[in-house]
């Protein structure tokens, strides 16, 4: 067979062949994809349908059909059908199709079958359709030459289908809008029905949209009976006939050209030519229109058209080059793979056969390579027949695409080897047809198995037998198993242990060196660590850990954890360590707080921190220190560190008790203890705690307490050790105290010299501008007195006048400031209506004409505080603001807000956090403005003594807005 040689010839050899056999056959042969485009074609096949090799290549099948019989695949493998030859004839051709396995591709051989069409019409219709075509070759010129005109064209495209088919009434030509759903009607000639109306043409249900779906011409002879055309439609419009063609591009339609008649049966078979004819040179030249230089090199230049073949060409090469790259790896995979693999037939004589075995496969079962070929696989099976037969069968039947199963191959030597069998199915049209099976050696594994059982019984022997505790944790740290030594240790039974972590029997103070110890572990290493186990019975056991990694059942990392009792060992050295520890922290603690003897809340801190290092067995502290009824948390560290701030009533806790008592108070068990706040106990984690007063002068002011969260741990000497902890403590808060007051009173003076320089400079520049107006007032009254008009007098009075208001206007200023900083500004608040208060503030400082919006409401405010207030607000909206815009009263159930607004400039935002600060003035204001510094420090002094509050906020319409907020009365 054809086929059978070329499975021995190499790859040049076979394609060489291929093309050879390919291209000199006298039957017209094609190569096209499934889709139904060409590939290749013959020269038999180009003399059977009239195009050029180039002409063919890379276009779809469809081309060659006619419109009314649209390509539909290629469902049957042989079959007759009428093709359009390139003259615009027509014939019919049997064509058998070959499909090509696995490729995407079909191989076409077609002979004529003219025998049932008469010569004397297919010449006359050649005669109609050649003049046809020279007409639409005429159009098509005139087409091109307006491609560079996109309205043009398409007008013109109307006209001329009307000219190509002379027996049309009307002609359209319908372009798909962006969104893809609809197809306007974008140009029209000839007879137009009510098209205007309607020019969005729908895609679904019509002809027009069944067009461009199939990218094919229609025609419909009558509308009327035609089930594709709306019946309704066609004769409101009158019209009868319809063809359609579509608009095409490479990758998709674009649009359609209609020619419509009102007579029924109006075109034929050529016209729907003429019309494809037409529309595909429209099609190109609305490509041209978007790729103008593009399209004319492709319409015009027979080079391009070389180059197109050219390409094509080498597409069909680089395709052969592809297969055979495809065939060589297939090849370099299958003869070079370590695993073993074969090629099993699934039909006929090769049905269950070995039909290609690589080299892997034949060392696999010891035999020579070319002995394997043709052997039954099911021989080499150690397995019984009958389910290997219906294994097979399976396969075949198709049941199964692939399979993994675990066999037993038969060695030639006699020898058997237990192989993992993967297989996979080969399939082509015909369905299943071979099988290729990957075999892995697995003999070694399940040796290994036995031998890792054999150890794993020996390591279980060892493990329970153990005088240490021994105890298996798996990855996520959860106790696996625990020979009997550790459930003693632990407290607990093996299977009590079981499914516990470390974490449940570890005392939490040793947690993160157990965490530690686990995160630096590491392959054929160890780690040791000491830590403490917690009892179920409250006992606490010292243990040495012994950690080390083994594998864990899927070869994972287990930790084995080896356990020694050091609970002895621990004690003495322990009692050692907390001689010497108390020795040196008493120490250092001294000259710690004397280092810090100035800071209080140092030498508090230092004293909690210190006291957890100083006593062994505390792991929390704490200095309380009354306040009222409540004992308050002043310094914490260790345990109790999170307690910072904590308030404990007095009467109800062991600290009042030793405060009470002005003596040590020693709680060793806080469960039995009833002296104790045991909520507070539970809650901070104290088991035992030691409680020492703390003196001030002759008082007690609070105590210092260490804790454990384990009971019975204190002794008599860490009584007497905490006693003088506690003591120089006290000393040193009673210089802490000592050195605040005095730095305190330093800080007053500072801050009234400060006052004092800021007062001085800020009146030596206000009282000098308004006492040398009065001055040069008075010189003059004095001087032309007699002289003056009575205008000019009035003039100078009025001057002195506001002069020295302005004088009075700023001492009270000062005055009220130098009463709120003594603490002597009081207010009178009585409920006070708002309305009069701001008609009363506008009309001291001249801006009756200012809107006051909002309902009239009372405050309780003192009434000559409030005109302080209003008056200072509109004065520094005068001054910065160019005036106040509007006064706004906003009550509520419980307050009220007025707000006094302006249009100015605004405050910097760099300013407004020392807006209300005393004697503080912008930068951008205090060279243009004259002020004080004071008016919003007072205003802010008089509302907080009314229990009120003023802020500012910058106006949304450009400007500030000062909000006054007060208590509703």
């Amino acid at each position: 067979m054809f086929l059978g040689l070329l499975a021995r010839l190499d790859g040049e050899s076979r394609a060489r062949l291929l093309a050879e056999a390919f291209e000199r056959s006298a039957i017209a042969k094609a190569v096209a994809t499934t889709a139904g485009e060409l590939v290749e074609v013959n020269n038999a096949f180009c003399g059977l349908t009239g195009y050029r090799r180039d002409e063919l290549v890379g276009r779809p099948i469809a081309m060659l059909l006619p419109r009314d019989e649209p390509f539909d695949g290629f469902g049957d493998l042989e079959c007759e059908r009428r093709i359009v030859r390139r003259d615009g004839t027509r014939g019919w051709i049997l064509t058998r199709v070959l499909p090509v396995r696995g490729s995407g591709y079909v191989v076409l051989e077609s002979v004529e079958s003219d025998e049932h069409h008469d010569l004397t019409d297919r010449v006359a219709r050649s005669v109609d359709e050649a003049r046809g075509l020279r007409t639409t070759i005429a159009i098509q010129r005139e087409i091109a030459a307006a491609a560079g005109d996109r309205e043009l064209l398409v007008t013109l495209a109307a006209e001329r289908a009307l000219q190509v088919l002379p027996t049309g009434d009307g002609a359209a030509v319908h372009l798909l809008d962006a969104t893809g759903e609809a197809i306007p009607i974008v140009a029209a000639a000839g007879y137009v029905p009510p098209w205007d109306a309607r020019r969005e043409v729908p895609l679904t249900g019509t002809m027009v949209g069944l067009a461009v779906a199939t990218r094919s011409t229609l025609r419909c002879d009558d509308t009327a009976t035609d089930p594709r055309a709306l019946a309704e439609a066609g004769r409101a419009d009158d019209v009868r006939s319809v063809v359609i063609a579509p608009l095409l591009r490479p990758d998709a339609p674009i649009g359609v050209l209609t020619v419509i008649a009102r007579e029924a049966h109006a075109f034929g078979e050529a016209d729907e030519q003429q019309l494809t004819l037409l529309a595909d040179a429209v099609a190109g030249a609305l490509r041209h229109a978007e790729h103008t230089e593009r399209n004319r090199e492709l319409l015009f230049e027979a080079t391009e058209a070389n180059a197109a073949l050219a390409r094509q060409r080498a597409a069909a090469l680089a395709a052969v080059q592809r297969l055979e790259q495809s065939e060589g790896r297939f090849a370099e995979v299958f003869d070079h793979s370590p695993l073993a693999k074969v090629v099993l037939g699934l039909r006929g004589a090769d049905y269950g056969r070995i039909l290609l075995a690589n080299p892997a496969f034949s060392e696999l079962i010891g035999s020579e390579p070319a002995a394997i070929p043709g052997v039954p696989l099911g021989d080499l099976v150690a397995m019984p027949r009958p389910d290997y037969d219906a294994a097979l069968a399976s396969l075949a039947a198709g049941e199964r695409h692939r399979s993994t199963r675990e066999v037993v191959l038969q060695r030639r030597d006699g020898a058997q080897v237990n192989v993992a069998a993967h297989t996979s199915v080969i399939s082509d049209q015909a369905g299943p047809a071979a099988a290729v099976v990957q075999l892995l050696d697995v003999t070694r594994e399940r040796a290994a198995a036995l031998a890792l059982a054999r150890s794993e019984e020996q390591f279980r022997t060892a493990f329970s037998g153990s005088p240490l505790g021994l105890v298996l944790c798996d990855e996520d740290d959860v106790f696996r198993q625990a020979n009997p030594a550790a459930a003693d240790l632990i407290g607990r039974s093996a299977g009590e242990l079981a499914g516990l972590r470390y974490t449940d029997v570890t005392d939490p103070g040793d947690l993160a060196t157990a965490a530690d110890a686990r995160t630096g572990l590491r392959t054929g290493g160890q780690v040791r660590y000491d830590q403490r186990i917690l009892r179920p019975d409250g006992r606490i056991v010292w243990a040495r850990v012994t950690l080390s990694l083994v594998p864990g059942p899927a070869g994972e990392p287990w930790r084995l954890m080896q356990l020694e009792d050091i609970a002895a060992e621990r004690a003495a050295a322990m009692a050692a360590e907390r001689e010497h520890r108390r020795l040196q922290h008493t120490l250092s603690v001294q000259r710690e707080l004397i280092a810090v003897a100035a800071d209080r809340d140092a030498a508090l801190h230092v004293v909690a921190e210190r006291a957890v290092e100083l006593f062994p067995a505390a792991d929390g502290a704490a200095v309380e220190l009354a306040e009222d009824e409540y004992l308050v948390y002043a310094a914490t560290a260790g345990t109790l560190a999170g307690a910072l701030g904590t308030r404990v009533r007095i009467a109800a806790s062991l600290s009042g008790a030793a405060m009470t008592a002005d003596a040590t108070a020693h709680c060793r068990n806080a469960a039995r203890d009833p002296r104790v706040d045991r909520e507070a106990c539970d809650r901070l984690g104290i088991a035992a705690m030691l409680v020492v007063p703390l003196h001030a002068d002759d008082s007690v002011i609070g105590v210092l307490k260490v804790s454990s969260r384990h009971p019975d741990v204190f002794d008599e000497a860490d009584e007497q050790q905490l006693a003088l902890l506690a003591e120089a403590l006290a000393s040193a808060l009673r210089h802490a105290d000592d050195a605040a007051a005095l730095a305190a009173r330093n800080a007053e003076l500072e801050e009234a010299d400060r006052l004092k320089r800021d007062l001085i400079g800020m009146l030596g520049h206000e009282l000098g501008n308004p006492l040398a107006a009065i001055l040069g007032y008075t010189e003059i009254a004095s001087d032309t007195w007699s002289t003056l008009s009575e205008g000019m007098r009035t003039k100078v009075v009025d001057g002195i006048t506001r002069q020295a208001r302005r004088l009075d206007a700023i001492v009270q200023e000062v005055l009220t400031m130098v009463r709120s900083e003594a603490g002597n500004l009081h207010a009178r608040r009585a409920p006070t209506p708002l309305r009069a208060q701001i008609a009363l503030a506008l009309a001291d400082t001249g801006a009756d004409g200012t809107p006051v919006a909002g309902p009239d409401a009372t405050a309780l405010v003192d009434a000559g505080q409030l005109q302080q207030i209003l008056t200072n607000l509109l004065s520094n909206a005068a001054k910065y603001g160019g005036g106040p815009t509007a006064v706004r009263i906003t009550p509520d159930a419980e307050r009220v807000r007025i707000a006094v607004e302006d249009r100015g400039p605004g405050v910097p935002p760099e300013f407004r956090d020392r807006l209300f600060e005393r004697l503080a003035r912008a930068d951008r204001d205090a060279a243009k403005v004259r002020g004080t510094g004071l008016g919003l420090y007072i205003v802010r002094n008089l509302a907080r003594a009314n229990g009120a509050d003023v802020h500012y906020t910058p106006n949304p319409d450009g400007g500030s807005v000062f909000v006054v907020d007060l208590e509703a009365a």
